[in-house]
Protein backbone atom coordinates (compact mmCIF):
# COMPACT_ATOMS: atom_id res chain seq x y z
CA UNK A 1 0.00 0.00 0.00
CA UNK A 2 1.45 3.45 -0.71
CA UNK A 3 1.89 5.67 2.31
CA UNK A 4 0.07 8.81 2.16
CA UNK A 5 1.44 11.68 1.28
CA UNK A 6 1.99 14.31 3.99
CA UNK A 7 2.31 18.10 4.18
CA UNK A 8 5.78 17.82 4.59
CA UNK A 9 6.73 15.13 1.97
CA UNK A 10 5.35 17.05 -0.29
CA UNK A 11 6.94 20.45 0.42
CA UNK A 12 10.17 18.60 0.46
CA UNK A 13 9.48 17.65 -3.34
CA UNK A 14 9.67 21.59 -3.71
CA UNK A 15 7.53 21.47 -6.63
CA UNK A 16 4.37 22.51 -4.93
CA UNK A 17 2.79 19.19 -4.40
CA UNK A 18 0.86 20.58 -1.51
CA UNK A 19 -1.53 21.73 -3.63
CA UNK A 20 -2.67 18.59 -4.54
CA UNK A 21 -3.28 16.58 -0.75
CA UNK A 22 -6.60 15.27 -1.13
CA UNK A 23 -9.20 17.50 1.21
CA UNK A 24 -12.63 16.03 1.24
CA UNK A 25 -15.33 19.44 0.81
CA UNK A 26 -16.89 20.23 4.10
CA UNK A 27 -20.90 20.76 2.88
CA UNK A 28 -23.24 18.68 2.50
CA UNK A 29 -24.05 21.32 -0.17
CA UNK A 30 -21.59 20.05 -2.19
CA UNK A 31 -22.65 17.89 -4.95
CA UNK A 32 -20.01 15.34 -6.81
CA UNK A 33 -20.05 14.12 -10.06
CA UNK A 34 -17.15 11.85 -11.27
CA UNK A 35 -16.35 11.67 -14.97
CA UNK A 36 -14.33 8.87 -17.33
CA UNK A 37 -14.18 10.49 -20.68
CA UNK A 38 -13.59 8.10 -23.68
CA UNK A 39 -9.97 7.90 -23.80
CA UNK A 40 -9.18 9.21 -20.94
CA UNK A 41 -5.70 7.52 -18.97
CA UNK A 42 -7.76 7.80 -15.42
CA UNK A 43 -11.49 9.26 -13.67
CA UNK A 44 -12.29 12.53 -12.62
CA UNK A 45 -14.08 14.24 -10.11
CA UNK A 46 -15.93 17.20 -10.30
CA UNK A 47 -17.02 19.50 -6.81
CA UNK A 48 -19.69 21.82 -7.53
CA UNK A 49 -21.88 24.04 -5.30
CA UNK A 50 -23.42 27.59 -5.63
CA UNK A 51 -22.59 30.02 -3.26
CA UNK A 52 -24.46 33.46 -2.03
CA UNK A 53 -27.82 34.71 -2.94
CA UNK A 54 -29.64 35.71 -6.01
CA UNK A 55 -28.31 37.91 -8.90
CA UNK A 56 -26.09 37.59 -12.25
CA UNK A 57 -23.64 34.40 -11.56
CA UNK A 58 -19.90 34.11 -11.69
CA UNK A 59 -18.52 31.13 -12.07
CA UNK A 60 -14.61 29.94 -10.67
CA UNK A 61 -12.84 26.59 -11.82
CA UNK A 62 -10.01 25.08 -9.99
CA UNK A 63 -7.70 22.81 -10.94
CA UNK A 64 -6.58 20.64 -7.89
CA UNK A 65 -9.82 20.43 -6.85
CA UNK A 66 -9.36 18.00 -3.75
CA UNK A 67 -7.12 20.64 -1.67
CA UNK A 68 -8.38 24.60 -3.75
CA UNK A 69 -12.12 23.75 -3.61
CA UNK A 70 -12.62 23.82 0.49
CA UNK A 71 -10.34 26.66 0.31
CA UNK A 72 -12.81 28.68 -1.97
CA UNK A 73 -15.75 27.39 -0.04
CA UNK A 74 -14.46 29.20 2.24
CA UNK A 75 -13.57 32.29 1.24
CA UNK A 76 -17.28 32.66 -0.92
CA UNK A 77 -18.67 32.02 2.45
CA UNK A 78 -17.35 34.74 3.71
CA UNK A 79 -17.79 36.87 0.16
CA UNK A 80 -21.52 36.03 0.88
CA UNK A 81 -22.09 36.98 -3.33
CA UNK A 82 -23.38 34.57 -6.30
CA UNK A 83 -20.38 32.21 -7.19
CA UNK A 84 -20.54 28.46 -9.01
CA UNK A 85 -17.69 26.92 -7.56
CA UNK A 86 -16.29 24.20 -9.82
CA UNK A 87 -13.51 21.90 -8.15
CA UNK A 88 -12.05 19.43 -10.99
CA UNK A 89 -9.70 17.01 -8.67
CA UNK A 90 -9.92 13.40 -8.58
CA UNK A 91 -12.12 10.48 -6.87
CA UNK A 92 -9.10 9.50 -4.87
CA UNK A 93 -7.45 9.70 -1.18
CA UNK A 94 -3.78 8.50 -2.29
CA UNK A 95 -2.07 12.02 -2.16
CA UNK A 96 1.04 10.13 -4.38
CA UNK A 97 -1.37 9.46 -6.62
CA UNK A 98 -2.88 12.38 -7.31
CA UNK A 99 0.37 13.83 -7.72
CA UNK A 100 1.01 10.99 -10.57
CA UNK A 101 -2.23 12.27 -12.38
CA UNK A 102 -1.27 15.89 -11.98
CA UNK A 103 1.84 15.89 -13.48
CA UNK A 104 -0.01 14.03 -16.73
CA UNK A 105 -2.84 16.53 -17.02
CA UNK A 106 -1.26 20.04 -16.55
CA UNK A 107 2.11 19.55 -18.77
CA UNK A 108 2.70 19.14 -22.26
CA UNK A 109 4.97 16.03 -23.99
CA UNK A 110 8.26 16.40 -21.50
CA UNK A 111 11.53 14.88 -22.04
CA UNK A 112 12.60 12.42 -19.40
CA UNK A 113 15.52 13.74 -18.57
CA UNK A 114 13.79 17.24 -18.14
CA UNK A 115 11.18 15.96 -15.85
CA UNK A 116 12.25 16.22 -11.82
CA UNK A 117 11.26 13.34 -9.89
CA UNK A 118 12.20 13.06 -6.06
CA UNK A 119 15.48 10.84 -5.04
CA UNK A 120 14.21 6.86 -5.41
CA UNK A 121 11.05 8.29 -6.79
CA UNK A 122 8.96 7.10 -9.74
CA UNK A 123 9.46 8.24 -13.13
CA UNK A 124 6.26 10.84 -13.71
CA UNK A 125 4.81 10.51 -17.19
CA UNK A 126 3.74 13.69 -18.91
CA UNK A 127 1.90 14.82 -22.05
CA UNK A 128 -1.91 14.71 -21.62
CA UNK A 129 -2.29 18.78 -21.40
CA UNK A 130 -4.44 18.67 -24.48
CA UNK A 131 -6.59 15.88 -23.51
CA UNK A 132 -7.12 17.78 -20.09
CA UNK A 133 -7.90 20.41 -21.90
CA UNK A 134 -10.85 18.83 -23.49
CA UNK A 135 -11.56 17.41 -19.79
CA UNK A 136 -12.16 21.10 -18.35
CA UNK A 137 -14.27 22.04 -21.26
CA UNK A 138 -16.57 19.44 -21.01
CA UNK A 139 -16.66 20.16 -17.06
CA UNK A 140 -17.98 23.71 -18.11
CA UNK A 141 -20.97 22.02 -19.95
CA UNK A 142 -21.49 19.40 -17.16
CA UNK A 143 -21.20 22.56 -13.78
CA UNK A 144 -23.60 24.73 -16.10
CA UNK A 145 -25.92 22.57 -17.49
CA UNK A 146 -27.93 24.33 -14.82
CA UNK A 147 -26.57 27.57 -13.90
CA UNK A 148 -26.82 30.47 -16.11
CA UNK A 149 -23.20 32.33 -15.81
CA UNK A 150 -23.31 35.59 -16.83
CA UNK A 151 -21.18 36.56 -19.66
CA UNK A 152 -17.50 37.42 -19.57
CA UNK A 153 -17.80 35.82 -15.58
CA UNK A 154 -16.40 32.52 -15.80
CA UNK A 155 -12.67 32.50 -13.83
CA UNK A 156 -9.54 29.65 -13.81
CA UNK A 157 -7.68 29.48 -11.27
CA UNK A 158 -4.25 27.18 -11.01
CA UNK A 159 -1.16 26.87 -8.64
CA UNK A 160 2.18 25.35 -9.73
CA UNK A 161 1.98 23.27 -12.44
CA UNK A 162 -1.72 23.97 -12.55
CA UNK A 163 -0.77 27.73 -13.00
CA UNK A 164 1.52 26.65 -15.65
CA UNK A 165 -1.65 25.01 -17.71
CA UNK A 166 -3.82 28.12 -16.80
CA UNK A 167 -1.34 30.22 -18.86
CA UNK A 168 -1.19 27.87 -21.50
CA UNK A 169 -4.61 28.64 -21.76
CA UNK A 170 -4.01 31.88 -22.69
CA UNK A 171 -1.22 31.29 -25.33
CA UNK A 172 -3.73 28.50 -26.58
CA UNK A 173 -6.36 31.55 -27.24
CA UNK A 174 -9.08 29.39 -25.06
CA UNK A 175 -12.33 31.22 -24.84
CA UNK A 176 -13.59 29.28 -21.66
CA UNK A 177 -12.07 31.60 -19.28
CA UNK A 178 -12.38 35.75 -19.90
CA UNK A 179 -10.42 35.77 -16.06
CA UNK A 180 -7.29 33.30 -15.55
CA UNK A 181 -5.23 33.83 -11.81
CA UNK A 182 -2.02 31.79 -12.53
CA UNK A 183 -0.32 31.21 -8.62
CA UNK A 184 3.19 30.53 -8.88
CA UNK A 185 3.66 29.60 -11.93
CA UNK A 186 6.34 26.54 -12.89
CA UNK A 187 7.78 28.53 -15.65
CA UNK A 188 10.30 26.41 -15.72
CA UNK A 189 9.16 23.77 -16.68
CA UNK A 190 10.31 21.89 -19.83
CA UNK A 191 13.42 23.99 -20.04
CA UNK A 192 11.19 26.78 -19.81
CA UNK A 193 9.05 25.98 -22.45
CA UNK A 194 6.10 28.55 -21.68
CA UNK A 195 8.37 31.43 -22.48
CA UNK A 196 9.10 29.76 -26.18
CA UNK A 197 4.89 29.61 -25.85
CA UNK A 198 4.66 33.03 -24.76
CA UNK A 199 7.25 34.12 -28.25
CA UNK A 200 5.04 31.88 -30.06
CA UNK A 201 1.86 34.35 -28.97
CA UNK A 202 3.30 37.63 -29.16
CA UNK A 203 4.32 36.84 -32.61
CA UNK A 204 0.94 36.00 -34.13
CA UNK A 205 -0.60 38.90 -32.94
CA UNK A 206 -0.89 37.98 -29.46
CA UNK A 207 -4.62 38.01 -27.38
CA UNK A 208 -7.86 37.09 -29.48
CA UNK A 209 -9.97 38.16 -26.68
CA UNK A 210 -10.55 40.59 -23.88
CA UNK A 211 -9.01 38.94 -20.50
CA UNK A 212 -8.01 40.00 -17.06
CA UNK A 213 -5.08 37.70 -15.83
CA UNK A 214 -3.73 37.98 -12.57
CA UNK A 215 -0.11 36.02 -11.50
CA UNK A 216 0.76 35.88 -8.12
CA UNK A 217 4.06 34.76 -6.84
CA UNK A 218 5.41 33.89 -3.48
CA UNK A 219 7.94 35.96 -2.02
CA UNK A 220 10.35 33.23 -0.07
CA UNK A 221 11.98 31.30 -2.88
CA UNK A 222 12.06 27.56 -2.69
CA UNK A 223 15.82 26.74 -1.04
CA UNK A 224 18.12 24.96 -3.53
CA UNK A 225 16.64 21.00 -3.42
CA UNK A 226 20.79 19.96 -3.66
CA UNK A 227 19.27 18.57 -7.45
CA UNK A 228 20.87 20.51 -10.44
CA UNK A 229 18.14 19.87 -12.82
CA UNK A 230 15.39 21.77 -10.44
CA UNK A 231 17.82 24.15 -9.05
CA UNK A 232 19.19 25.52 -11.63
CA UNK A 233 16.31 25.67 -13.69
CA UNK A 234 13.76 27.39 -11.29
CA UNK A 235 16.46 30.45 -10.83
CA UNK A 236 15.44 31.73 -14.20
CA UNK A 237 12.26 33.87 -15.25
CA UNK A 238 9.48 32.85 -13.25
CA UNK A 239 5.64 34.28 -12.77
CA UNK A 240 7.22 38.27 -12.56
CA UNK A 241 8.93 38.56 -15.95
CA UNK A 242 5.63 36.51 -17.34
CA UNK A 243 3.53 39.10 -16.29
CA UNK A 244 5.70 41.71 -17.41
CA UNK A 245 5.74 40.32 -21.25
CA UNK A 246 2.56 40.52 -21.49
CA UNK A 247 1.65 43.91 -20.20
CA UNK A 248 1.74 45.56 -23.67
CA UNK A 249 -1.14 43.19 -24.84
CA UNK A 250 -3.83 45.52 -25.44
CA UNK A 251 -6.48 42.56 -25.09
CA UNK A 252 -5.26 41.69 -21.41
CA UNK A 253 -5.40 43.22 -18.16
CA UNK A 254 -2.52 41.90 -16.13
CA UNK A 255 -1.83 42.20 -12.62
CA UNK A 256 1.19 40.68 -10.66
CA UNK A 257 1.81 40.84 -6.90
CA UNK A 258 4.09 39.60 -5.04
CA UNK A 259 2.59 37.33 -1.45
CA UNK A 260 5.75 38.79 0.88
CA UNK A 261 6.36 36.06 3.63
CA UNK A 262 4.68 33.31 1.43
CA UNK A 263 6.71 30.35 0.22
CA UNK A 264 5.23 28.06 -3.23
CA UNK A 265 3.18 25.83 -0.43
CA UNK A 266 1.96 28.61 2.12
CA UNK A 267 0.55 31.05 -0.40
CA UNK A 268 -1.85 28.53 -1.81
CA UNK A 269 -4.79 29.71 0.49
CA UNK A 270 -3.83 33.26 0.05
CA UNK A 271 -3.90 32.70 -3.22
CA UNK A 272 -7.10 31.02 -3.94
CA UNK A 273 -8.82 33.64 -1.69
CA UNK A 274 -7.24 36.03 -4.53
CA UNK A 275 -9.13 33.92 -7.21
CA UNK A 276 -12.56 33.99 -5.27
CA UNK A 277 -11.95 38.01 -5.15
CA UNK A 278 -10.73 38.27 -8.73
CA UNK A 279 -14.47 36.04 -10.23
CA UNK A 280 -16.14 38.38 -7.79
CA UNK A 281 -14.74 41.40 -8.98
Amino acid sequence: MTEPLTRRHALALGLGLAASLPLAPASAQTITRDLKPAGAPHDYRLFIERMGGEGPLAALYLLDGNRTFPLAREAALRADRPLLLVGLGYPVVDGEEIIRRRFLDFTPPTPPEAVPAPPGGPARETGGRDFFAGVLAASVGIAERDHEVAAGRRTLFGHSLGGHFALHMVFAHSPLFARILSADPSVWWNDYGLMRELEAFRKAGGSEMARRLSIVTAGERPAPTGRPLLDVRRSGPGGAEMAGALRDDPALKVGHEVYAGETHGSMIPRSVEAAVALALT
